[in-house]
């Protein structure tokens, strides 16, 4: 019995934020494999956000180690006649074994990445897959930490403008949210689908696409206004799912937060936080618009035309957020 280990340095879409300085370590078992996933913060990507007394780091590469007991020892590295080594042996074992590695990696790093995106809501994270740099070549180790055979390559990657992160909602990994990371990298974390359109929107807001931006929020938002109402399986849901499709009935997502919720939560959106209550109104006036004219504009309630411009759209952001967690006590 031989344990390999093959050890996967990857470079992310986007860096992820923690407030450790120093390389954390987590641990899970997947398919049979033991893995550990070490984000590396870099040395000079750190910040502070304003009034605010800690650093937030950024963590561009994750180091994945692979390890599992194979009933066979890799074979010696032999040298021909002529004094040169053969590795050929010893590298088309691991070549065999590789795949198994590389599949329990790439869970590990989606399954962090998951996390990241809907949970701790970093921007502009997405999936991976086995043709991103540094799963093809591992660098493998026997037992004992004797190098066998691979290299590592890294990559280079662009990240999100850290401006805009704390107003988007992005949030570093802090010790109280270390136990939900470990979780998360024993299974498949559950999104809503609310919470996959939300992250489009966030990462169409910092690369200033508002057209998407506003049709993301507006859809997610109606997605979990209506499964407040609806998300039950009922004779009453399915009713009004009859009726919507056949046209017989048109409800708004704002008359469903405003005199509807009065009718079945006792209060509105509107009087919790009007403020807040009018942004939604906009988005979706706006999102009426880009589905017909292709353009971010909206009139407010005196017909003055108004251009989405970034900051506005930010103020959005943080009102569909504000409505989640008013649809949430629901």
């Amino acid at each position: 019995m031989a344990r390999l280990t093959a050890e996967f340095t990857i470079p992310l879409p986007s860096p992820l934020l923690t407030s450790f300085a120093e390389v954390r370590r987590y641990d899970a078992e997947i398919d049979g494999f033991d893995v550990s996933v070490c984000l590396l913060p870099t040395d000079d990507g750190r910040w502070k956000l304003a009034g605010q007394s800690t650093w937030i780091h950024e963590a561009n590469f994750l180091k994945i180690a692979v390890s599992h007991e194979d009933r066979l020892d890799p074979p010696e590295v032999a040298a021909d006649p002529t004094g040169m080594q053969d590795w050929t042996p010893q590298s088309d074992f691991l070549e065999e074994r590789k795949p198994g590695y590389q599949k329990a990696a790439l869970i590990a790093v989606n399954r962090l990445i998951r996390f990241y995106k809907y949970r701790l809501r970093n921007p502009s994270l997405r999936e991976l897959s086995l043709r991103t740099d540094g799963f093809e070549d591992p660098a493998w180790t026997d037992g004992a930490g004797r190098p066998l055979q691979g290299i590592r390559c890294m990559g280079v990657i662009d990240g999100a403008k850290p401006s805009q992160l704390d107003r988007l909602g992005a949030r570093e990994l802090t010790p109280q949210e270390e136990p939900d990371l470990e979780e998360a990298l024993k299974g498949d974390l559950t999104v809503e689908i609310h919470e996959e359109l939300l992250s489009d929107a966030q990462a169409a807001i910092i690369e200033g696409n508002f057209r998407r931006a506003v049709l993301e929020m507006a859809v997610a938002c109606e997605v979990a206004i209506k499964r407040a109402y609806f998300g039950q399986s009922t004779a009453a849901t399915a009713a009004y799912e009859y009726l919507e499709d056949k046209g017989g009935i048109r409800i708004t997502p704002i008359e469903l937060i405003s005199g509807a919720a009065h009718r079945a939560f006792g209060e509105g959106f509107e009087d919790v936080s009007p403020g807040d209550y009018k942004h939604i109104d906009f988005l979706f006036r706006c999102r009426n618009k880009v589905a017909h004219r292709a353009d971010p504009v909206y009139r407010d309630d005196k017909n003055v035309l108004h251009q989405v411009d970034g900051e506005e759209i930010l103020h959005w952001w943080a009102s569909v957020d504000r409505l989640l967690t008013w649809l949430k006590r629901r």
